[in-house]
């Protein structure tokens, strides 16, 4: 159902920067404490070091990431 949503440009919001997109949504039970969502990052874009409190996980769906670790 979720991936149904990323074509619907209303369920999109700014992200923390200028080229992100973020479209938000519930985790369910298993996920309470989770921020769970799909970013969208413009080509080219370099985003700031950051660190998280709890673990990161990345899918990427189109394109490519290049991260620290390379």
């Amino acid at each position: 159902e979720i991936l149904r949503w990323v074509d619907d440009q209303v369920r999109w919001n700014d992200g923390p920067m200028p080229g992100i997109r973020v479209l938000d949504f519930d985790g369910g039970p298993n996920m309470m404490a989770a921020d769970c969502g799909l970013v969208r990052l413009a080509a080219g874009l370099r985003f700031p070091k950051h660190r998280h409190l709890g673990n990161e996980v990345n899918y990427i769906l189109d394109g490519k990431l290049i991260d620290s670790d390379g």
